[in-house]
């Protein structure tokens, strides 16, 4: 089969919808089609850390947009250098709490290795 046959059989088979590995293509979305769809977004438009839901420190929100329509989202948080502060000091206090309890953990395992010692187990 020379090259331009070839090349013709390809554009025939991706003509048709169908990759090479035989699944159905996915048909493009135009934006203008998006934008005729409903959007589902999250509940929440705060700042998530230490396991709940904060307000930004400052106060602020800030529209979002949808970039391909270029229609607004809503309003999210907008996190400042304190809300970040907040997020380290929270995940920090938790480190030392887990490092403390592992310190237990390990006390209590190398009594159970003493202790198996002790009794030849």
């Amino acid at each position: 089969m020379n090259y331009l046959n070839a090349l013709s059989n390809r554009v025939e088979y991706y003509g048709s919808g169908i990759q090479s590995n035989g699944d159905p293509m996915t048909p493009a979305v135009s934006p203008k089609s998006l934008s005729t769809q409903a959007v589902v977004l999250p509940e929440h438009r705060s700042i998530y850390y230490g396991g709940t839901w904060h307000e930004p420190k400052s106060g602020r929100y800030v529209e979002t947009i949808n970039p391909a329509t270029g229609q607004s989202l809503g309003k999210v948080a907008d996190a400042s250098a304190a809300d970040g502060d907040a997020a380290v000091e929270f995940e920090m206090l938790t480190l030392s709490f887990y490092q403390k309890l592992n310190e237990q953990r390990i006390a209590i395992l190398e009594s159970f290795e003493e202790t198996g010692r002790a009794y030849d187990v």
